[in-house]
């Protein structure tokens, strides 16, 4: 005789639909429920899916300087067009000191590289895990400023893993040329490994582009990056195949703030208070697809992300 729970079970791609609806708080009991439903809501793919549902308002993730406590926090705001000022925020989380910021499907990567520690949060069921320390392969020299190492968070598209990438840059003092370390941190091995690659680059990223873009499109993290010609390009790394390839015939050729815009990759431009807005079609093919003249709003300085609906 079967048991009633049995007869009466729903299919997995029902149960997945039903589950997308829930709020974060109802999905966080639902854990509890049972080992199908656990595997389901911990899965990377559902994950995704349910921060990209229609029917999750989300919040918007405000991090700067804390102007009460005189520290850097992060600040939750309602997902609402704004109506001339800020909403009143829901919670302020207060950290000592500045950190790297680099959000994927509602979950922060959060790195001090002074320290080379690293960390995962997801600030709406309020998990924390800390990463691994990792030793960089070369000794820093007194000239390496923290903040010219550069890093990518993403997920894998093959095996749904969440990755780190570290890009390490090391001054060759007695040449005149840079090289760069590359380090991948897996979760579900909980384990950094280098990658032995070459990268023949002047400079890679910039403080502005990652640390306030979200560039991790279906699986590819985005950087900015100058050859040794001095010529602007995007280096774009595979979470899958962990391989590093260049996308030329910029829009413009200054290096540009990355976003993501309706799930295509932006170029943020900001010249002399105008800032133009390009989205990459197929590789190489840009549209202009928006202008904000910045001076005529002397409040606004510059342009950082766009919302679900662009």
């Amino acid at each position: 005789m079967k048991r009633r729970n049995d007869t009466h079970q729903l299919p997995e791609d029902v149960t997945i639909e039903i589950l997308l609806r829930l709020p974060v708080k109802s999905l966080i009991r639902a854990k509890a429920v049972c080992k199908n439903w656990y595997n389901i809501i911990k899965n990377p793919n559902f994950v995704t899916k349910h921060s990209n549902h229609q029917s999750n308002s989300g919040c918007l993730l405000v991090y700067g300087f804390h102007s009460i406590s005189q520290k850097y926090a992060f600040s939750l705001f309602p997902d609402v067009p704004l109506t001339g000022s800020l909403p009143v925020n829901q919670n302020v989380v207060v950290v000592p000191h500045l950190l790297g910021v680099i959000p994927y499907s509602g979950i922060l990567c959060l790195f001090n590289c002074k320290s080379n520690c690293f960390a995962l949060w997801n600030p709406a069921t309020r998990e924390f895990r800390s990463l691994p320390a990792f030793p960089r392969k070369r000794s820093p020299t007194s000239l390496v400023m923290s903040y010219l190492d550069v890093f990518g968070f993403g997920l894998d598209p093959i095996t749904n893993d969440y990755k780190v990438v570290w890009i390490q840059w090391t001054p060759e003092v007695i040449r005149s040329s840079s090289e760069y370390d590359v380090a991948v941190y897996t979760l579900s091995t909980d384990s950094w490994r280098h990658l032995d690659v070459f990268l023949p680059y002047a400079n890679i990223g910039n403080l502005r582009s990652f640390m306030f873009a979200n560039t991790c499109i279906n699986g590819v993290y985005h950087w900015n990056a100058i050859d040794n010609d001095n010529k602007s390009l995007i280096l774009a790394f595979d979470m899958g195949n962990e391989l590093f390839h260049e996308i030329h015939d910029l829009p413009n050729s200054e290096p540009a703030s990355l976003a993501v815009y309706d799930n295509s990759l932006a170029a943020i431009y900001n010249d002399s208070g105008q800032v133009d807005t390009w989205v990459m079609m197929e590789e190489g093919c840009w549209r202009k697809q928006l202008t904000i003249d910045l001076l005529s709003e002397p409040s606004l300085r510059l342009l950082l992300e766009f919302g679900k609906n662009g």
